[in-house]
This record gives structure tokens, C-alpha cells and sequence, in this order.
């Protein structure tokens, strides 16, 4: 595939994910280097901000007619920012990608658990019996696990 250069946001967009300092620069036509933000993704800084290089190579590259708010990665890999790899998505979408590749594990299957299902079950249950800070003691976790699980914003399908 021939590589094809785009203008956006005062910088130059590959279609295979790399980024050019723009005309409006003083080192114009020089490759940029990327930091990686948290999760890892590529992303670039312009003019005082950081934007993502898969925003910037999916704005240049690939139409979104009905204004999908998010860019997914369709072989999951982050820093693989080729147009050919993206894709615009709604955050349903994402979700459900992340959960049928692998990407995104939830429950004791997650990288991030530190308790098993049961645990979490358990936690659940005594909600109101003993105070978020004795679960965490009991459970060696910290509070704001317990009341993750509490509140609902982890292990949700229990």
C-alpha cells in the first residue's frame, strides 16, 4: 500500500498511522515522535494539546456520516493506527469489540481482578452488615473496591 499524506490540525496524517510536522512549523515535513497516553494509545502534541493518532488518521482518512463518536482498532492493537485498522464506532460498539476479542475481560477473568467471583458475591451480600472499610480488611482490598461493588460500577453482572 503507498503511503498518502493528509492535512489536519496544522500537521501532516499518513494513511499508515505516521504524523509530519505541518507547513506552518518551523521543522515542516519532519516526523513526529509519539507519547503514549494512558492505555497506551499513540497520541501527538499540537499547539498545547495532545490529540490521539488514531483520531487524527481516522478524521483524515475515513468517512463517519453518522457521526460516531469513537475510533476502534479492529485487530485490538493500539498502536497499529493504519486507516485500514480503523474504524468509527459508537461506544456500544467498542464495548462489544473489546469483549468479543479478548480485549476487555470482566469478573475474576480480568487482569485487574484481585477477588473471585464468590468474593465479589459475598461483598455484594454483606452490604450493610459491616462497614466498606471491614470488607476491605476482610477481603484484603482496598475501600474503594468494596464499594465499586457496592455501587455498581465493577463486577455489574453479579
Amino acid at each position: 500500500m503507498s503511503e498518502i499524506w493528509k492535512a489536519i490540525e496544522g500537521l501532516e496524517v499518513s494513511n499508515l498511522g505516521r504524523v509530519k510536522s505541518g507547513p506552518g512549523d518551523r521543522n515542516p515535513g519532519k516526523l513526529r515522535k509519539t507519547n503514549r497516553a494512558p492505555g497506551n494509545y499513540p497520541l501527538v502534541w499540537v499547539g498545547g494539546a495532545f490529540f490521539y493518532v488514531h483520531h487524527l488518521v481516522a478524521r483524515a482518512f475515513i468517512p463517519n456520516p453518522e457521526g460516531k463518536p469513537q475510533v476502534n482498532h479492529k485487530n485490538g492493537t493500539k498502536t497499529d493506527n493504519r486507516a485500514s485498522n480503523l474504524e468509527w464506532v459508537t461506544s456500544s460498539e467498542n464495548n462489544s469489540h473489546a469483549y468479543r476479542t479478548g480485549l476487555n475481560y470482566k469478573g475474576e477473568d480480568s487482569h485487574l481482578a484481585k477477588l473471585s467471583e464468590g468474593e465479589a458475591r459475598e461483598i455484594l451480600s454483606l452490604r450493610g452488615v459491616f462497614l466498606q472499610k471491614e470488607l476491605a480488611v476482610r477481603f484484603n482490598v482496598s475501600p474503594s473496591t468494596v464499594s465499586g461493588i457496592h455501587n455498581r460500577t465493577s463486577w455489574k453482572h453479579l
